[in-house]
């Protein structure tokens, strides 16, 4: 799965709001490995996201400039409890790395990045990012752990 935040901001009218997006796929599910690099997460989330699922999009779509995102790559049907894990260790090198961050952990890549404008906001907007990528995983994980 990829699953995508992004903090968005609408430059007309100084809007801003977290849009993300949740892509599975399937049989053709990328095997994380800690041998992955920038490089591969880019092929997924430029070229390779899989078959939307699920969005949570409170600002209109297009025409936004890009504050800050957070994306997630790991197998289909990963546990919350992987995910989280996954997050509490990247939030250790929040601060102490140049931007874009990217880290491996348990077979969840995670890659973070913030506009200059929010430098000194990075635990925090991390922070919200990882909120609304896990509220758009809950129900999906919540209806893959039913079916097991």
């Amino acid at each position: 799965m990829y699953v995508t935040a992004h903090r968005v901001s609408r430059q007309e009218t100084g809007e801003t709001g977290i849009n993300a997006f949740l892509y599975l796929q399937g049989f053709q599910a990328h095997l994380v490995t800690s041998a992955w690099t920038a490089m591969d997460i880019e092929r997924v989330t430029a070229n390779e996201p899989g078959t939307l699922a699920s969005t949570n999009c409170p600002m209109a779509q297009g025409g936004n400039t890009v504050m800050s995102y957070l994306d997630v790559i790991a197998p289909d049907g990963t546990s919350a409890q992987a995910i989280t894990s996954a997050f509490e260790a990247f939030a250790l090198v929040i601060g102490t790395d140049e931007m874009p961050i990217m880290r491996i952990s348990n077979n969840v890549a995670i890659n973070f990045s913030l506009a200059v404008r929010l430098y000194g906001q990075e635990e925090d907007e991390y922070g919200k990012l990882c909120k609304a990528v896990l509220s758009l995983l809950d129900p999906i994980i919540s209806q893959t752990q039913r079916e097991s």
